[in-house]
């Protein structure tokens, strides 16, 4: 069938240490356990399910943002490249 993908969003509200590190987001038990907790609710498989934070209040990008960001949007385009070329 067709991947299905999950984007989880304002992790940054979710959890005060990745707030104050964004690079601790892999490494952060609570939102392990968000995730796995997803997983188990909709079945989508865990490297399925994205983490990124969302720019609402910031005047400047910042790289560590965007790479959680553009490394989700890459995964997304390398499933939807793969079921095509199955198709």
């Amino acid at each position: 069938g067709i991947p299905q993908v999950a984007i989880l969003t304002k992790i940054d509200e979710a959890c005060s240490e990745v707030k104050s590190d964004i690079r601790k987001t892999c490494t952060n038990g609570y939102l392990k356990e968000q995730v796995e907790q997803f997983n188990q609710l909709l079945g989508i498989p865990l490297n399925c399910i994205f983490l990124v934070k969302n720019y609402h209040s910031e005047s400047f990008v910042k790289q560590d943002v965007d790479t959680l960001i553009l490394c989700a949007l890459r995964k997304i385009i390398d499933y939807g490249e793969d079921f095509l070329s199955d198709v």
